[in-house]
């Protein structure tokens, strides 16, 4: 059967009409927007661990942040500028009297400072004081017991006449000093002062020294028996403060502050 043209012309416009319109619905449909993901895309989502698990400790491969290092109070002092040091000068130093102490007892005196060729002309025991006459080359002549020469290194000695000139460390007003006599002798410790300063002398260990003025007056004595002394200075000038030793010897500390 043959159809007309008009109703083959409709039947293909609707047709038209149909597949145009489904096209259209699905273009004119927007895609649903994905969900924002709460998490990295590279890191993988993790468990919450509940109580009853035990947390991981990170191994060395894990990006952690560490807190800046603060700097302990210990590390702070230690960064701290010491103090300036007392500037000390030997003017003077001469050896009057040691005690043997020879690893080797007895110890040899020989004729001569020499342990090769130099006579043995007799021999001193541990303990025992000599008198030293003169010293040469790390030797001693001594006069008594016996006279001839013995090693300096063989015996405990210090200066028995000591002279010393002392100036405190910039940015200091006190200083403090040790010493030690070997049988008898004087030490002196000189330092410039002025007018008005509050000095105090304290003895740390041993007596207190003799506190001489630059005008030769005794501010205090070795014989007071007193630990410390204080005063306001009259006069500017050069103050001695001496030590006396008897034939036995002793140590000694004090600190002197000016202000």
């Amino acid at each position: 059967m043959l159809l007309k043209p008009s109703a083959f012309f409709l039947s293909s416009v609707t047709g038209f009409a149909i597949v145009a319109g489904i096209l259209s619905g699905c273009q004119s449909q927007a895609p649903a927007p994905a969900p924002s993901p709460s998490i990295s895309a590279s890191e993988p989502a993790k468990s919450v661990p509940n109580s009853t698990q035990p947390t991981e400790t990170p191994n060395a491969g894990s990006s952690t942040v560490e807190p800046s290092p603060q700097a302990s109070p210990s590390e702070s002092d230690s960064k701290r500028p010491e103090r300036a040091k007392a500037i000390r000068e030997v003017e003077k130093c001469a050896f009057t009297m040691a005690k043997v102490n020879d690893p080797n007892p007895p110890l040899n005196v020989r004729a001569a400072p020499n342990a090769t060729s130099g006579e043995i002309v007799g021999e001193v025991n541990n303990g025992t004081y000599v008198t030293i006459a003169e010293e040469k080359d790390g030797w001693f002549r001594i006069k008594d017991p016996v006279e001839g020469w013995i090693a300096a290194s063989r015996t405990d000695s210090t200066c028995n006449v000591k002279d010393e000139r002392v100036q405190f460390g910039q940015g200091e007003n006190s200083a403090t000093i040790d010493g030690r006599f070997i049988g008898g002798g004087t030490h002196t410790y000189r330092f410039n002062l002025a007018k008005g300063q509050r000095v105090t002398v304290m003895s740390d260990r041993g007596v207190l020294p003799t506190i001489i003025a630059p005008d030769g007056k005794e501010l205090s004595s070795i014989n007071d028996e007193k630990r410390s002394w204080q005063g306001t200075l009259a006069t500017s000038g050069e103050y001695t403060l001496q030590f006396d030793s008897n034939y036995k010897g002793y140590e000694y500390k004090f600190t002197i502050a000016a202000e």
